[in-house]
């Protein structure tokens, strides 16, 4: 194609009446164009005959052959141009900046247009190469990093700066040596992501002017002298003990709270129980104390109400002696000490005391209070009972004599 290309231009020379400048435009463009449609990154045109050859455009190649940003120099023969999906195109007319277009199908002048750079619009990762730098207690560090970026303005990646990923690189790696001398070993592995913001900050306020954006930036590896990481393993395991130890006493300190804490809970539960008890108790016993005055008192009124009967004056009298017939009786099975009445042999005595005890406490009632004769007692009882004569007991007159030992 070369070759025809160069036949046709000296057919033009011999068979054209055009002067010298007109034939060397119509070579130009013929040579552009053969440039454009064959290899947009390396041109060969002749001009008068000789060869040139300007081999590689301009450009950061980044991750292998792929190149983000070109600089080209391709007159359009053609009005209808498209652009891909992801990229901006700079066009310039008689050599200066006239438009940028994006993706999608254009139209531009033929032979007056010319793509001067070619830019994507997608983000484009930078690999920042180890460096050395110094913290604030002069501790040298080595650190590589990912730099994340994008273009924003095809017109000043273009115009601004020459190779502008180039200069990003540098600048991320002069502005992470600036970060790292500003804070401590500790606090570069304690403060990564804070240094990672302040980087992209450093960086952003100069490439926003050369129309890139930084995205992001992340230190990817931090090595330290062999001494530097032996104490920092030495520290950290003596940290981790310090850490074991503490948990340890606050486990003993908990359990033994939880234990002081449960002795607590059972004794207020025991005494509470304790408590519920006894007032239990103490209701049982005023409800039994009220239900004994109760039946007490109705036993009272009861008797009281038979007393007032026909004969019941009778049947009270005869009930208190046989009483305490009864109870005199059983003083002699009970004990080694017993107490006699000092007429004890007169039990017709006895019976007219109590016979005489009744008719007092009856005839209170009645304002009256007349004093029984022995006579009037034992007629009192025959009347009661209905026997003519009490019975005696005999009892032996000797003294009782103490025993030696009461048991």
């Amino acid at each position: 194609m070369l070759k025809r290309s160069v036949q046709s231009v000296n057919r033009l020379r011999k068979t054209s009446q055009l002067n010298k400048l007109q034939n060397q435009l119509l070579c130009s463009l013929i040579v552009r164009s053969y440039q454009f449609n064959s290899n947009p990154t390396k041109s060969e045109f002749t001009v008068g005959g000789n060869i040139s050859t300007h081999g590689t455009i301009p450009g950061l190649q980044i991750s292998g052959s792929e190149s983000y940003s070109e600089r080209l120099r391709t007159t359009l023969l053609s009005p209808i141009i498209i652009v891909p999906h992801g990229e901006q195109w700079v066009v310039e007319r008689f050599g200066r900046f006239c438009k940028t277009l994006d993706s999608g199908i254009h139209f531009l002048l033929p032979f007056l247009d010319t793509v001067s750079y070619k830019h994507t619009t997608k983000e484009i990762i930078l690999e920042v190469n180890k460096q050395t730098a110094i913290t604030k207690d002069n501790v040298q560090l080595s650190l590589d990093g990912v730099l994340y970026t994008r273009i924003t303005d095809a017109y000043k990646a273009s115009y601004e700066i020459e190779k502008p990923f180039v200069a990003i690189m540098n600048l991320a790696q002069t502005t992470m040596r600036s970060e790292i001398g500003k804070i401590t070993l500790d606090n570069t592995f304690a403060e990564r992501q804070h240094l990672n913001e302040k980087i992209v900050q450093g960086i952003e306020k100069i490439a926003s002017g050369w129309g890139i954006s930084i995205q992001r930036y992340e230190i990817r590896d931090i090595q330290v002298p062999t001494q530097i990481k032996q104490a920092m393993d030495l520290e950290a395991e003596a940290e981790r003990k310090k850490r074991k130890t503490v948990l340890d006493s606050l486990a003993e300190k908990e359990a033994q709270e939880n234990v002081a804490k449960g002795r607590k809970t059972a004794v207020e539960l025991i005494s509470e129980a304790n408590m519920i008890e006894e007032q239990n108790i103490a209701r049982g016993r005023a409800f039994a104390i009220k239900a004994n005055a109760e039946a007490y008192a109705e036993a009272i009124e009861r008797l009281a109400a038979a007393i007032s009967n026909e004969n019941g004056e009778k049947a009270v009298a005869l009930k208190i002696a046989e009483q305490y017939i009864e109870q005199f009786g059983h003083l002699a099975k009970a004990g080694n000490t017993v107490i006699i009445p000092n007429n004890v042999n007169d039990i017709s005595g006895q019976v007219t005391q109590a016979v005489t005890i009744f008719d007092q406490i009856f005839n209170k009632t009645k304002n009256q209070t007349p004093a029984l004769s022995k006579e009037q007692a034992l007629l009192r009882l025959k009347e009661i009972s209905g026997v003519e004569e009490p019975t005696h007991v005999n009892v032996t007159e000797a003294p009782i004599k103490p025993s030696s030992k009461l048991n």
